[in-house]
């Protein structure tokens, strides 16, 4: 039985994404410059601005792959998101208040997380040289995030807290 998407329909989408991801970037980034009033209450500046962004997104194949590999996720935790508030809400009492700051802050380890799978994804070559087609221009910032580099890293880190907590317990 043929469905509308043996048709080629994703095909056809496939030529929207463009435009989707134009819409996406400039309404995400108006709404946070007009919320947050970063560059001033001027709604003009706020416009271009985003649209200037979405434009240069839009020219970036990188970005654009990006935007791609993670908007999906996104849904799939803001999903996540809204039925674990109703849940949650379904137990209150009536007239008590619900306070979000755990869902707020699962949501935003999981975005966090999502955004460094989708970054290691798509700009995996420019960080690893161990990948085929790595740019050997980008010797300095891979030498960086080699693996060794940042597990040594990693490693100073938590000896240095387990010196100040364990400094701060002896006193």
């Amino acid at each position: 039985m043929a469905t509308f998407l043996d048709l080629g329909a994703m095909n056809v989408l496939e030529y929207f994404f463009p435009a989707f991801i134009f819409i996406l970037v400039f309404v995400l980034l108006y709404a946070t410059l007009d919320k947050t009033g970063l560059i001033g209450k001027n709604k003009s500046l706020n416009v271009t601005v985003s649209l200037i962004v979405a434009l240069t997104v839009l020219f970036s194949g990188s970005a654009v792959e990006l935007i791609n590999f993670v908007t999906p996720w996104f849904a799939v935790i803001i999903v996540i998101s809204l039925l674990a508030i109703l849940v949650l809400s379904a137990h209150l009492k009536e007239g008590a208040e619900l306070k979000f700051s755990l869902v707020h802050i699962l949501a935003m380890i999981f975005a966090g997380i999502v955004l460094i799978v989708g970054i290691t994804q798509v700009f995996g070559p420019v960080f690893t040289p161990f990948v085929e087609g790595a740019d050997p221009d980008w010797w300095a910032l891979r030498t960086i995030f080699h693996p060794r580099v940042l597990g040594a890293v990693f490693i100073l880190l938590v000896a240095g807290f387990a010196i100040k907590y364990l400094a701060a317990v002896k006193k």
